[in-house]
């Protein structure tokens, strides 16, 4: 059974004292401290130490604008952010308004004189689920910016990678992030499985394009070519684009089916941008149509994958999985098998499958 560790903060040692000896009798509220001044409570909370404060027991004689500023400072502190603040009425002041104030100054609860033995076990539930759901909610909040932080720097590693065919500073930091995702403990690691997934379904398309960026080099030519297409298609020439033509899917991509699964590669394909991932779900898609076996997709030749590539790899994960098929990931040592090592996506991948 959880045990609640807190503090009644009481200017009047004898209302203190009824309170501590009611929570003697309740065996989850045995360790709870008395202080008779918001200065000395607050210091117990800044002073680093193993006591973990779940509840802080507070008289309503402080008044209204005393408990709220004290309740806004507690939270800023490291052992009270996640503290359930009960405020503790007296008879005599256990009317509606009374009642209403304690809400607008931040009370997550109210204790009632006199005290009895089931109202203080009801306390005691109540700030233990308190503390546990706002510690949830935090961690998962400094999850979730580490995840964004790290997706962020991938796009722009790849982006550089794309223009430039180099990393750049964003590479080393990004590398640097696989110790902070490797050490994190059991309940944000179960954390960061969840959320990357879902934070990857906000991560944008790159808005610079392959076609754009690879093409770049011989636009003016290709320009021309098209001119002169236009002329022949206006004097009644039937012309096609041959150019166009070639680049379709089958010259990216190559599928071989094998024995009990057919595998998918990549022809040092980048992917970096939206039709290029969007590609590879469709291709996974037909595919598992057509055979409903399982899938490798290979991407040794895979120079640059960004966290909306990531997205779709996921869902052609999850798409398999729903048709209880199998997805094989090769990986070669490079930056793609760099990236799953530090996103512990081998964590993701298994976790789905």
């Amino acid at each position: 059974m959880a045990k609640v560790e807190g503090i009644i903060v009481d200017p009047d040692s004898n209302r203190r004292g009824r309170l501590r000896q009611a929570c003697l009798e309740v065996p989850q509220l045995a360790k709870v401290e008395m202080s008779s001044s918001f200065q000395h409570a607050l210091k117990r909370l800044e002073i680093e130490g193993e006591i973990d404060f779940t509840a802080i027991f507070i008289s309503a004689r402080f008044g209204r604008a005393t408990i709220s500023d004290f309740i806004s400072k507690a939270k800023t502190t490291n052992r009270g952010i996640d503290t359930a603040y009960v405020l503790v009425l007296e008879t005599k002041d256990q009317d509606g308004q009374s009642l209403t104030g304690g809400l607008i100054e931040g009370a997550d609860g109210f204790l009632l004189e006199p005290f009895s033995v089931e109202s203080l076990i009801e306390t005691a539930q109540l700030a233990i689920a308190i503390k546990k759901r706002r510690q949830d909610a935090r961690e998962r909040a400094i999850v979730s910016l580490l995840i964004t932080d790290a997706l962020k720097h991938l796009d722009l590693v790849a982006e550089r990678m794309v223009r430039a065919h180099e990393g750049g500073p964003e590479l080393k930091y990004f590398r640097g992030l696989k110790s902070t995702i490797a050490g994190l403990n059991q309940r944000k690691a179960a954390m960061y499985q969840d959320l990357l997934p879902k934070e990857l379904l906000l991560a944008p398309a790159p808005l610079l394009t392959l076609q754009q960026e690879q093409t770049g080099a011989v636009s003016n030519k290709r320009r021309a070519y098209l001119r002169v297409i236009e002329r022949m298609r206006a004097k009644g020439i039937d012309v096609s684009d041959s150019e166009q033509e070639e680049d379709d899917d089958s010259s990216r991509w190559e599928f071989i089916p094998q024995l009990g699964k057919a595998s998918v590669i990549l022809f040092k394909i980048d992917l970096y941008d939206k039709p290029t991932s969007d590609a590879l779900t469709k291709l996974v898609t037909k595919q598992l149509v057509q055979q409903e076996i399982g899938i490798e997709i290979n991407l040794s030749n895979t120079r640059v994958v960004s966290s909306y590539a990531l997205l779709q790899l996921i869902a052609c994960k999850q798409l398999l999985e729903e048709k209880k098929q199998k997805i094989e990931i090769r990986l070669a040592a490079n930056f793609v098998k760099e990236v799953f090592d530090v996103m512990q996506l081998g964590r993701i991948f298994s976790l789905l499958g």
